[in-house]
């Protein structure tokens, strides 16, 4: 009888201990998991990055700006391609 006691005693001394222990190695190991996921999606950010800058500047000496402002002045009567030096448009639909 002496020993089921002191054996239940350390078994549920050896819980107490290991119980916690386990569940903090669970959660450091999530942790890490995310933390290398999220690394992953910043380079992958990174590169994307690079990639649109790289196609901007491929497009930006075929792209002929003067001839884009001068339709956006004749067909749109627009001063600007910028949006916040041009009047405010409302436009509505017409009721039938």
């Amino acid at each position: 009888m002496k020993y089921a006691v002191f054996f239940a005693r350390f078994f549920f001394l050896f819980l107490l201990l290991v119980v916690p222990i386990a569940a903090y190695i669970q959660m450091k190991n999530t942790t890490m998991e995310q933390a290398r996921k999220v690394k992953n999606l910043e380079g992958n950010i990174l590169i994307l990055k690079k990639d649109i800058n790289n196609m901007e500047q491929e497009l930006s000496g075929k792209i002929n700006y003067g001839q884009i402002e001068r339709l956006a002045r004749t067909r749109y009567g627009l001063a600007f391609i910028y949006e916040n030096q041009n009047p405010i448009v409302v436009v509505r639909e017409q009721s039938k």
